[in-house]
């Protein structure tokens, strides 16, 4: 399983990033932005689509469902597809 989550340090849409974590538990930023509204969200829309394209499946957790367009919302959370 994989998760990638937008984090945004205030509640504005900057500073934000990326984060992108694996099931050992292992996270790395992937992306930032200090004054780029909108970016780490294409982003990481893109980078969903990229690993969905590699045969995995996403689905919203439910926190993002709640979120969708609130700070903080996971973006997708991955598994393998079987």
């Amino acid at each position: 399983m994989r998760r990638v989550e937008l984090a945004y340090t205030t509640s504005a849409e900057v500073p934000c990033e990326v984060r992108y974590t694996k099931e050992d538990g292992s996270t790395q930023v992937l992306w930032r932005a200090a004054s780029e509204k909108g970016y780490c969200e294409t982003q990481a829309r893109d980078f969903v689509a990229k690993l969905q394209s590699l045969g995995w499946t996403c689905a919203r957790d439910g926190a993002a469902r709640a979120a969708i367009s609130a700070p903080r919302a996971v973006v997708g959370e991955l598994r393998a597809q079987r």
